[in-house]
């Protein structure tokens, strides 16, 4: 069982990517929508077995670490050793006291960083348009090392997708063990010639990690090695977006879309089991555009189909960035194994 609990949509920054940049309210979580979320997952899980994971969001949540304490403790009281917490922040409201909490209560904290200077100062700016590279290097001493449970989590975009290669190779300097290249497939500036430079720096990571060995983890390189076939979307019955208000959406996209929202923690009785239904319905209309594909079954783009609806107005019309990237992971994972057994 997943929850994401949205502390608010408020930030201290403003980076110029940002899906949350675009909603115009402002709200943050209240104590009584805390203990109604609580309420509302008791109820959808067996916590005696399952363990309960809750992933705390922004905006950025430290801008009101009071309540995420709160949440913490809240949980830890119902749930007891049955549930863990991951936090994504940009590092930049850090503190000793803050940095010792979070390494104390959090599984996983992913640190939001797009690589060198350059690169991040691109996109993840102040409200004066300020780069906020140094800020955030600067905090993140604050962990004693950066070891396996914080991550560097990375937004590649057109703009700084040339330098991808260099920028993990940045943060793998700055002494990150896990990076988390993560290409934002909605930005609608993406052409054929940026895929492809994706590509090739991609492939290019795939040597850099087979270098690296086990001491490093760069997400995606090995990713369709290990991926599955397509199980139907789980949103919204094993995994929620509870956003600020109480209101409970499918998937992170869709969180403050009315038009998506399943109901709200504070009348668990008129859960909409039947918008549920037709989520499910969608799940089983084959896409022809994307018939004959060999990764049919493995991208995400032919099981998001609310995503796609959300992107492109067609349920079954794919994102072509997310159509690409399940095609250049493919590669990247056929050439990192080869570069691998190089290695040997």
């Amino acid at each position: 069982m997943n929850a994401t609990l949205w502390i608010t949509n408020r930030c201290n920054l403003r980076c110029k990517y940002c899906y949350e940049g675009e909603k115009l309210n402002s709200s943050v979580i209240q104590p009584q929508t805390i203990e109604a979320s609580i309420d509302f997952l008791r109820d959808k899980i067996d916590y005696s077995n399952e363990l309960t994971h809750i992933r705390i969001h922004g905006g950025e949540p430290l801008l009101y670490f009071d309540l995420l304490t709160y949440i913490v403790n809240a949980y830890k009281k119902t749930f007891g050793d049955k549930v863990d917490f991951e936090i994504t922040t940009n590092a930049t409201l850090l503190t000793p006291h803050i940095a010792s909490y979070l390494l104390k209560e959090m599984a996983h904290i992913g640190i939001s960083i797009d690589g060198a200077s350059e690169s991040h100062n691109k996109n993840r700016v102040s409200f004066n348009g300020e780069g906020t590279y140094d800020i955030v290097t600067e905090k993140i001493k604050l962990f004693p090392d950066l070891h396996n449970k914080i991550s560097a989590r990375m937004t590649i975009t057109p703009d700084t997708v040339s330098s991808l290669t260099k920028n993990v190779q940045h943060l793998v300097e700055l002494g990150f063990t896990i990076v988390e290249p993560v290409p934002d497939v909605f930005i609608s500036s993406w052409s054929k010639e940026t895929a492809h430079i994706l590509h090739m720096e991609y492939v290019n990571l795939a040597k850099y990690q087979s270098e690296l060995g086990d001491s490093v983890k760069i997400y995606g390189i090995d990713a369709a090695r290990h991926k599955v076939k397509n199980s139907p979307c789980n949103g919204g019955i094993t995994s929620f977006h509870i956003d600020s208000n109480g209101d409970i959406y499918p998937c992170m996209l869709s969180v403050g879309n009315k038009e998506y929202c399943l109901g709200t923690v504070y009348k668990p009785g008129e859960y909409n089991y039947s918008l549920l239904q037709e989520f499910a319905a969608w799940d089983k209309e084959m896409m022809e555009k994307c018939s004959g594909c060999s990764r049919y079954h493995y991208c995400d783009a032919t099981r998001c189909k609310l995503i796609n609806y959300m992107y492109t107005g067609d349920k079954n019309t794919p994102i072509p960035m997310m159509c690409a990237m399940t095609n250049i992971q493919y590669d990247t994972c056929a050439h990192f194994l080869q570069f691998s057994h190089v290695q040997e």
